[in-house]
């Protein structure tokens, strides 16, 4: 008992220094959830499946592409259109080039472009921090790459890149708010079953904690 209230004493004095060294070695079921006014997050990453408060990532607004998804969508403009895209792709904000090369994939896909596609989706995949409809850029890009390699018979580079992919969810590379995460979920199960073999026996417990604390009153 005087060895527990040790070691309870310790964590106090280590939370109230913010030092979560000590988290690294704490067992498989176990974790720091750190709360704060922005974000709700597991130490080691990986403990939480998803946080009511996930870290906030930049997003282009919708209206920064009004004008291409005209020139795409109004009829035999789309050489414009992925002009326009490839354009905004060289934008110095990582918000804005995974806006535009996400829909530059999209545009190269459509006529069967499916190299320019894989390439774009690649640079995307490299826009690390910022999101497109509340799922991280480069999340979106790697699934997207993974289906497109699948869909045109590259089976051996498709599971390549899918297993890595699980690796990364599976470590909590990602952390979502839940409507996010059960989407995304469901989309990487139809790549692979594998997908929902998620690390949840701490999860689940860290999340009520976190949604109990960081409700808003």
């Amino acid at each position: 008992m005087n060895a527990l209230a040790a070691e309870i004493q310790s964590w106090r004095q280590a939370l109230a220094a913010r030092d979560f060294r000590g988290a690294a070695g704490l067992p498989s079921d176990s974790a720091v959830v750190l709360i704060t006014g922005r974000e709700a997050r597991a130490i080691p990453p990986g403990r939480m499946a998803w946080s009511p408060l996930p870290p906030r990532l930049a997003q282009a607004p919708d209206n920064a592409f009004r004008d291409p998804e005209r020139l795409e969508y109004g009829g035999a403009r789309e050489a414009e259109a992925r002009r326009a895209y490839e354009s905004l792709a060289l934008s110095p904000d990582a918000a804005g080039r995974a806006g535009a090369l996400v829909r530059l994939a999209r545009v190269y896909r459509d006529p069967g472009r499916d190299e320019e596609a894989l390439a774009a989706y690649n640079r995307l995949a490299a826009c690390q921090g910022v999101s497109l409809i509340s799922v991280p850029a480069d999340l979106v890009a790697r699934r997207a790459h993974c289906t497109l390699l699948r869909s045109l018979g590259r089976q051996a580079a498709a599971e390549s890149e899918i297993s890595s992919l699980r690796r990364d969810w599976l470590a909590g590379h990602w952390l979502l708010d839940r409507p996010s995460f059960l989407l995304v979920e469901e989309q990487l199960s139809a790549l692979s079953g594998a997908f929902k073999e998620h690390p949840t026996s701490v999860c689940h417990r860290a999340v009520e904690l976190t949604q109990t604390v960081a409700r808003p009153v």
